[in-house]
C-alpha cells in the first residue's frame, strides 16, 4: 500500500491507495470533506469518491463512530452530513466499509472546526460617559490571534478589522459617530481569518455591548462686554453671552479663575449682571482684566465650553465722595416767579468727573456740573415753597468709566413762600390814556395775599406816603409814559412787585387829508383813488378810522384809505384820529363821486323783412347822457354820433342781409360802457340765399364757356320737342354757374354749382299741351347744400310753372318743402282747381348729397297723385290733388339770383304771390 500527502487548500488529504480487491471486499475510495473549515455546530459534509451499493459505510471522527450523520447517494458517490456539527477542534475522518463478512476503513480526511468566542471588552468600555465633541475608546481583552476584530453599529462596520494579538485591542471611535447628547450603543463582533462566515458578537449595548453616555453642549459662547469699567469698591461688572442655552451653566473667568457663575433659564442673550469685583472673593481684581465665559453641562462638570474670544473689562476705584462747603448744607430763599436757585458748593472737587445733584428719595437727577479742582457750584433752579424744605445729595461720577462715588451729605434747600400781587386801573385794564391838561382823576388799586404791607412805585422809584393798596394819579402831569408798580412784603421778608401801569398823556393832534387822483370815477373803475391823511402834533401813536357819509368803515383803520371799486352814487369821506390818550380829532370832508357804467342795447322789429323794406333800428342807453355812440353797418367804417336821445334811432332800406354792429360806447363823463345782448343783428330780405348748392344731372350736355361757366343747358330735361334749350341771363362769369362734368361729390355725375351771385338758368317752354289723364310729370334732382349759411331764408331749388299752375321744391331755414297747384287764377265756376303745399320736416345738413323726385299722376288714385320721396322715403300730401294740371307757356327757375331777381317765374320783387313773402 502506498500513501500519498496532498495539500488542497487548508485541508491536508491522505489518500491510500490499496491493491485489488481479492475475494467479496468493499472496493477502496477516497475520502474529501466538502466543508474542510466549518463554524462550531454548523453541518459538515464529507463524501467518498464512489459508492457500492451492497456495502454498508460507517462515518468514523478521530476512529470513533459518530451519531447524527446521514448518508446519501450524489451523482455516484457516497455522501456523509454531520448534522449538528461538532466543537471547535481538530478532526480526523475516515470510513469504514462492510461487505459481507470483509470490514476495511478507507479514506483519511482532516476537518478544522473555529468560531472565535465572544469578544470581551474592558468594564470601562461597557459604560462610558462622554462630551459631546470627544471620542469614544472601546478596549476588547484576551484577544485571539486566529479572528479579526471589528466594532459595529447595527450591520455597518464603524472601526476595525483588527487581527487578534492574544492580549487587548483599542478601538477609538471619532466624535462624529455620537448624537449631541443621549446614549450610543455599538457591538464588538470576532471574525474567523479562515471563514467570514465564523463569528461571535456581543450584544448592541448591554449587557457585554458598548454603551456610552454623551452629554451635550451649546455652543461656544459669543460674549460682550457692554460696560467695559467696573467700580470698586462695591461695583459689579457685567458681560452678555449672545447665544445662551437654557439648562447650561455660564462661568465668568477672570484669566483662569472662576469668580462667577449662572443658571441659564432661557435660550438667547443671557445678562450677566452680578459679577463680583475686588475687594469681593472670588471677584474681578484691579486694573485690566482678560475676561472669558465657559458653557458647563450641569449634568457632568466635565462637559464645559469655552467662549470664542474674551473681553476686557477695567476694574478702576470710585471717585472720592463729594464735600459740601461749610455753613452751605442749609440754604434759605424766597420763591420766585420760575421757583428759587439754591447751590450746591462742593469744597473737594476734581477733574475728569460730573457733580450730580439728586434728589432724596426719587434719586431724580435735578442738576449736573463738570469737575474741576477746587471748589464747584452747581446752580439747583425752579425750587419752590410746594415741597419745602428740599433734600439733595451730591455725587461724583466718573466721565472715564462712569463711576459713581458715594453720596455726600444732604444738602437741605428752605424755599418760603412769597406773596402775589396784581394792580390795575380801578375799574380794570393796565394802563390809561389822558388828554394834556385833563381835570379827571385816575386811581390805582391793588390785591394781595396774606398779611402784608403795601408801597406804590413810580418809573421803579419808591412814592413816599404811598403805603396803602390804593393810589390816585395827582393831575397836572406833563405829556409822556408813567410806570406805576405795587410792591409788597410778607412776614417771612419776601416781596414781589406787581406788572407796570402805564399812564400816557398826550397832546390834541390836528390831521388834514388829500386825494391822490380824480375824485370823479367812472363805475367798474379798477382802481379808486387814495386817501392820505397827513397828522401833526401827536406825541404818541395815533389810531384812525376812517369815515363815509359820518359813518365808520369797517376795517379802516390805516393813515390812508383806497376808495373801493364797488362804489356807486356820491360819498363823503373823511378822518378821525385818535392819539394814546383818546384825544380825538376829525379832517376836512373830500367827496367821491362815481358815475354808473353805460350800457346799449340793440333791437329791431323783425330780422326777416320783403326786399326794399325801410326798418328802424333802436339803440337804447342806460347812465348819464349825452351818449357817444360807436357803430358800423356790415364791414363799412366806424360812424360815431353823439346823442341825448334814448334810444337813438336809425332808418336803413334792406335789399340784402345787413348786419348793423355796436362798437363802443361812452356815457357823459366818457366813461366807456358795456353792450347789453348781441352786439350786433343781421336783418335779411326773404327768398334771397347767402348758401350755395349744387345740383347734379345724367344724361345731358351743358354748354359752356372757356372758363367752364354755364351758358345754357340744352334739352334741360330730356330729348322732345317740349323741352326747348335753357339760358343763363348773364352778361359776366360772376354772374354765372360753374359746370363740373364730373363731380366727385355726387359720385361722378355732371354738375352745375350756383354760389350767391349767380342767376338762375330760365327756361320758357313755347309749345307741348297741358298734363292731364294718364300723362305722368316725373322729376329727378340730386341736391347739394354747401355752406353752412342755410338759415333766416326761402331759397328756390326746382320751379316749374308760374302763379296760375305749375310745381315746386324749395327750402325754408334748413327744412324742405313741396307743393303743386292748378288753375289758381280762375275765378267763378272753375274745372280742376286744385293745390297741394307740405313740409316734409325734413332738414339738410352741409356737405351731403340728397335725391329728390317728383312724381304727378292724374290717373293714380287720389292718395298717390302727388308723390315726393327724399333718398327714397315717401312724402304723402295733406291736401288732395285733382286730376289734371295745365300747360302753357310755363318757365322753369333753378337756383341762383340777380340783384332783386326771384328764384322763380321772372318774379320781380315786388310780386305778391304766397310763395314771395309770406
Amino acid at each position: 500500500m502506498k500513501t500519498l500527502r496532498r495539500s488542497i487548500g487548508g485541508l491536508l488529504l491522505l489518500l491510500v491507495v490499496g491493491h485489488p480487491r481479492v475475494g467479496a471486499c468493499p472496493t477502496t475510495f477516497s475520502l474529501s470533506a466538502l466543508t474542510p473549515q466549518p463554524c462550531q455546530y454548523e453541518p459538515i459534509v464529507l463524501e467518498l469518491s464512489g459508492n457500492e451499493s451492497t456495502v454498508t459505510y460507517t462515518l468514523l471522527a478521530n476512529g470513533s463512530p459518530l451519531n447524527g450523520v446521514t448518508q446519501s447517494v450524489v451523482n455516484g458517490r457516497r455522501r456523509f452530513v454531520v448534522t449538528g456539527g461538532l466543537g471547535n477542534g481538530t478532526y480526523t475522518f475516515s470510513v469504514q466499509a462492510t461487505l459481507d463478512t470483509c470490514t476495511i476503513t478507507m479514506g483519511n480526511a482532516t476537518v478544522i472546526v473555529y468560531t472565535p468566542a465572544v469578544p470581551t471588552l474592558s468594564l470601562s468600555s461597557l459604560n462610558q460617559i462622554l462630551c459631546y465633541g470627544d471620542p469614544g475608546i472601546i478596549v476588547v481583552l484576551n484577544t485571539d490571534p486566529q479572528a479579526s476584530y471589528t466594532v459595529r453599529d447595527g450591520n455597518t462596520i464603524v472601526a476595525g478589522p483588527t487581527q487578534g494579538n492574544g492580549g487587548q485591542i483599542q478601538f477609538v471611535l471619532p466624535a462624529s459617530l455620537f448624537p449631541q447628547s443621549g446614549m450610543k450603543t455599538f457591538s464588538v463582533r470576532a471574525t474567523a481569518l479562515g471563514n467570514s462566515q465564523c463569528y461571535a458578537e456581543t450584544a448592541n449595548g448591554p449587557l457585554d455591548g458598548a454603551t456610552f453616555i454623551v452629554y451635550g453642549l451649546p455652543p461656544a459662547p459669543q460674549i460682550s462686554a457692554p460696560q467695559p469699567y467696573a467700580c470698586s469698591p462695591g461695583g459689579n461688572a457685567r458681560v452678555l453671552v449672545q447665544n445662551a442655552v437654557a439648562g447650561y451653566v455660564y462661568q465668568v473667568l477672570d484669566g483662569n479663575t472662576a469668580v462667577y457663575s449662572v443658571l441659564s433659564t432661557t435660550t438667547g442673550t443671557l445678562d450677566i449682571t452680578t459679577i463680583p469685583v475686588t475687594p469681593a472673593s472670588p471677584g474681578l481684581g484691579f486694573g485690566t482684566r482678560s475676561v472669558t465665559v465657559v458653557a458647563i453641562n450641569p449634568n457632568n462638570n466635565n462637559c464645559r465650553i469655552q467662549s470664542t474670544s474674551s473681553v476686557t473689562i477695567t476694574v478702576v476705584t470710585r471717585p472720592a465722595t463729594p464735600l459740601i462747603a461749610t455753613g452751605t448744607s442749609t440754604q434759605v430763599y424766597c420763591d420766585a416767579s420760575g421757583g428759587a436757585t439754591a447751590y450746591a458748593i462742593i469744597a473737594n472737587g476734581e477733574v475728569n468727573v460730573t457733580y450730580e445733584v439728586r434728589r432724596v428719595g426719587s434719586n431724580a437727577l435735578v442738576a449736573s456740573a463738570a469737575g474741576q479742582s477746587g471748589v464747584v457750584t452747581i446752580p439747583i433752579t425752579g425750587l419752590t415753597a410746594s415741597g419745602s424744605p428740599h433734600q439733595f445729595r451730591v455725587y461724583a461720577v466718573s466721565t472715564l468709566s462712569g463711576c459713581s462715588s458715594d453720596p455726600s451729605t444732604t444738602l437741605t434747600v428752605v424755599v418760603n413762600p412769597s406773596p402775589t400781587v396784581t394792580a390795575s386801573v380801578q375799574g380794570g385794564g393796565s394802563s390809561a390814556q389822558l388828554c394834556a391838561g385833563y381835570s379827571m382823576s385816575v386811581t390805582l388799586t391793588g390785591n394781595s395775599s396774606g398779611a402784608v404791607t403795601f408801597q406804590w412805585l413810580l418809573n421803579g422809584t419808591s412814592i413816599p406816603g404811598a403805603t396803602t393798596s390804593t393810589y390816585t394819579v395827582p393831575t397836572g402831569l406833563g405829556v409822556g409814559t408813567y410806570l406805576y408798580q405795587l410792591r409788597v412784603t410778607n412776614s417771612f421778608g419776601c416781596s414781589a412787585v406787581s406788572s407796570p401801569i402805564s399812564i400816557f398823556v398826550t397832546g390834541a393832534p390836528s390831521v388834514a387829508i388829500a386825494a391822490g387822483g380824480t375824485t370823479a370815477l367812472c363805475a367798474g373803475y379798477s382802481s379808486g383813488p387814495t386817501l392820505t391823511s397827513s397828522v401833526s402834533g401827536c406825541t404818541s401813536t395815533a389810531t384812525y378810522q376812517w369815515h363815509v357819509n359820518g359813518n365808520p368803515i369797517s376795517g379802516a383803520t390805516n393813515a390812508t384809505y383806497v376808495i373801493p371799486t364797488s362804489q356807486t352814487g356820491t360819498k363823503n369821506y373823511t378822518v378821525k384820529v385818535t392819539d394814546a390818550g383818546g384825544c380825538e380829532k376829525f379832517s376836512n370832508v373830500i367827496c367821491v363821486t362815481v358815475v354808473p357804467t353805460p350800457t346799449v342795447s340793440l333791437s329791431t322789429a323783425s330780422t326777416q323783412v320783403c326786399p326794399g323794406t325801410q326798418i328802424t333800428v333802436y339803440f337804447t342807453f342806460s347812465g348819464c347822457g349825452p351818449w357817444y355812440l360807436t357803430y358800423k353797418i356790415n364791414n363799412g367804417s366806424n360812424i360815431t354820433v353823439q346823442t341825448s336821445s334814448n334810444p337813438y334811432i336809425l332808418t336803413y332800406t334792406i335789399t340784402q342781409p345787413t348786419t348793423f354792429t355796436v362798437v363802443s360806447i361812452q356815457n357823459c363823463i366818457g366813461c366807456s360802457g358795456t353792450i347789453s345782448g348781441p352786439s350786433s343783428l343781421t336783418v335779411s330780405p326773404f327768398g334771397i340765399p347767402t348758401s350755395y348748392f349744387v345740383m347734379g344731372f345724367t344724361g345731358d350736355t351743358v354748354t359752356t364757356n372757356s372758363n367752364g361757366y354755364v351758358l345754357g343747358w340744352p334739352n334741360y330735361a330730356g330729348d322732345g320737342s317740349n323741352y326747348p334749350d335753357g339760358t343763363v341771363n348773364a352778361s359776366s362769369d360772376a354772374n354765372r354757374p360753374k359746370h363740373y362734368p364730373n363731380y366727385s361729390a355726387l359720385n361722378g355725375h355732371g354738375a352745375i354749382y350756383w354760389d350767391g351771385n349767380d342767376q338762375p338758368v330760365q327756361v320758357q317752354v313755347n309749345t307741348g299741351s297741358g298734363i292731364s289723364g294718364g300723362t305722368q310729370k316725373t322729376l329727378f334732382i340730386v341736391y347739394r347744400p354747401t355752406s353752412t349759411s342755410l338759415s333766416n331764408n326761402r331759397m328756390v331749388i326746382y320751379k316749374h310753372g308760374d302763379e296760375n299752375h305749375g310745381l315746386a321744391i324749395y327750402l325754408i331755414n334748413r327744412q324742405v318743402y313741396y307743393g303743386a297747384w292748378n288753375n289758381q287764377n280762375c275765378s267763378g265756376s272753375c274745372t280742376n282747381k286744385w293745390a297741394v303745399f307740405q313740409s316734409t320736416g325734413f332738414t339738410v345738413q352741409p356737405g351731403t348729397n340728397y335725391i329728390f323726385q317728383f312724381v304727378y299722376n292724374g290717373n293714380a288714385s287720389s292718395s298717390n297723385r302727388l308723390r315726393f320721396s327724399i333718398n327714397g322715403n315717401v312724402y304723402t300730401p295733406s291736401g288732395t290733388p285733382g286730376t289734371s294740371m295745365s300747360y302753357s307757356g310755363d318757365a322753369v327757375s333753378i337756383g341762383g339770383k340777380v340783384g332783386n331777381t326771384r328764384f322763380h317765374d321772372f318774379a320781380s320783387v315786388n310780386e305778391t304771390n304766397q310763395y314771395l313773402c309770406d
